[in-house]
């Protein structure tokens, strides 16, 4: 179910997590994402950083949550700063 069609229906219940630097393990995360999904949210979205900075670690991140298959994800990803062709490349990735 996407988020629109849930939001007609109820009100939603999320939670929002932020990448952590390239330099840092995604392991912590992975773990409290665990934890998350005890809640049973309607979705967890991932930011995408401040101008797209940390735009590698949420892929990743949005990745393992729909994979867990546990919640949906909503896709966003920021396009300012970034050429078409990296916007072609990062899209169908989330």
């Amino acid at each position: 179910m996407r988020v629109p069609e849930i939001m007609k229906r109820k009100m939603c219940f999320s939670f929002e997590v932020f990448p952590p630097k390239a330099d840092k393990p995604l392991e912590p995360l992975l773990e409290t994402l665990e934890r998350l999904y005890l809640f049973n949210p309607d979705f967890i979205s991932c930011t995408y950083g401040a101008g797209g900075t940390n735009a590698g670690r949420n892929v990743e991140i949005c990745r393992a949550i729909k994979q867990s298959k546990k919640t949906i994800i909503p896709a966003s990803a920021t396009a300012g700063r970034k050429s078409g062709r990296k916007c072609r490349i990062i899209l169908p990735l989330a």
